[in-house]
Parts: C-alpha cells; sequence; structure tokens
C-alpha cells in the first residue's frame, strides 16, 4: 500500500513538472516577430474559383502591393473558366422495350 502512494506521488509530481516545463517551452508554430499584421499585409488574397474550375486551368491574378490602391475607373472581373456544357439526356425512344410476355396457365404447366 505504501509502494501505492509512493507511485501516486511521484507521478503527480512528474506530470506537474512536465506541465510546468512545457508551458515555459516557446510554441513551435508561432512567428518570430511580435505584430501578425505586417504577416497579414503581405499575403495576398486567396482567389475563389467557380464551381467545376481545376486549379490547373485558373490563370494566377497578377500580385499587387497592399500599399497601392486599385484605380478606381478600371473594374476588375474575377477570373473563370468557361463551365462545360451539360450531356444531353438519353432519349427514352432510344431504349427498345420488351413486350409483355403472356402467362401460361396453371394446368398447362402440370401436363
Amino acid at each position: 500500500m505504501v509502494g501505492v502512494v509512493i507511485g501516486l506521488i511521484v507521478g503527480i509530481a512528474v506530470a506537474v513538472g512536465l506541465a510546468m516545463y512545457l508551458n515555459r517551452s516557446s510554441t513551435p508554430f508561432a512567428s518570430s516577430d511580435k505584430g501578425g499584421q505586417k504577416n497579414a499585409q503581405t499575403t495576398p488574397p486567396a482567389e475563389v474559383l467557380a464551381p467545376g474550375t481545376k486549379i490547373a486551368d485558373a490563370t494566377p491574378a497578377p500580385a499587387q502591393p497592399a500599399a497601392t490602391p486599385a484605380p478606381a475607373a478600371v473594374e476588375s472581373k474575377p477570373v473563370t473558366a468557361p463551365l462545360p456544357t451539360p450531356a444531353a439526356p438519353p432519349s427514352v425512344a432510344a431504349t427498345p422495350v420488351k413486350p409483355p410476355v403472356a402467362a401460361k396457365p396453371a394446368a398447362a404447366a402440370h401436363a
């Protein structure tokens, strides 16, 4: 019974020590600069593609610096690829229809 109590105390001490060590260390996913806004200005906005557009077919938009605004007189339209035309459904007359088969009488089947 004494071993169980000693094991619990040692386990709790190890868990607390590990938690303190991990909280003091720096996170590997945080950037080194403190201003997160600087990174947001340098990345271009994501391009939204039309449904059905393949990434390989999309043309990359020219990169514009964030400091220079676009001229107000020029309207920019999103780059979209033409959608494929839908295939025509098969016509009903093209499928052959079998005529109904007449049922045999039950007496003729046993004879």
